[in-house]
């Protein structure tokens, strides 16, 4: 189904696009708010509340700001924010047990063991500091270019450019084209 046709069934309220529509972005986004909550129980707490929010406010989207999955990635990314800001999640911080953080911190190893056999960690070590920051920020992080701007206190267009300088030196580390 086109991204039209989508959008179109989900300003009609057919329950079957919401299905459609969590098949087609569900991992994505679900990816992006990991990145930023952490935590698998409570990342899957915040897309259902985004899909949620997605369906209620569908009529909202415009077409001529963006395509759907940014705008949809804007709600997640600004749902997986309010949740770590949020007293029900600091209060769930002091109060885990330390079997958690073991789970995490294991999770967390086994996730830079894997990077490690890609041979990523060596090939990002071959980008300037800023270049590494950028790139982690844009991918780890799930920030905007405006986001990361805004973070390290460098205009879009610098960051921009410390992009795209990135991608040349990881496309051809890679042998990609």
């Amino acid at each position: 189904m086109e991204e039209q046709e989508l959008i179109n069934c989900l300003k009609r309220k057919d329950p079957n696009c919401l299905s459609l529509l969590y098949d087609n972005y569900g991992g994505a986004l679900y990816g992006n708010v990991i990145a930023i909550v952490k935590s698998e129980k409570i990342a899957e707490e915040v897309l259902q509340d985004a899909f949620m929010k997605i369906w209620d406010n569908i009529d909202s989207y415009d077409t001529a700001k963006g395509k759907l999955f940014t705008w949809m990635r804007r709600i997640t990314h600004n749902l997986s924010l309010d949740k770590l800001r949020s007293r029900e999640y600091q209060k769930s911080l002091k109060t885990d047990s330390s079997d958690q953080f073991v789970y995490v911190e294991k999770r967390d190893l086994l996730t830079e063991q894997f990077h490690d056999h890609l041979g990523l960690e060596k090939i990002m070590n071959l980008l300037s500091a800023d270049q590494k920051q950028i790139v982690e920020l844009a991918y780890l992080k799930g920030f905007t270019m405006k986001e990361i701007g805004d973070e390290l206190d460098t205009p879009i267009g610098s960051v921009k450019t410390k992009m795209r300088q990135s991608f040349k030196i990881l496309r051809e580390q890679l042998g990609v084209q």
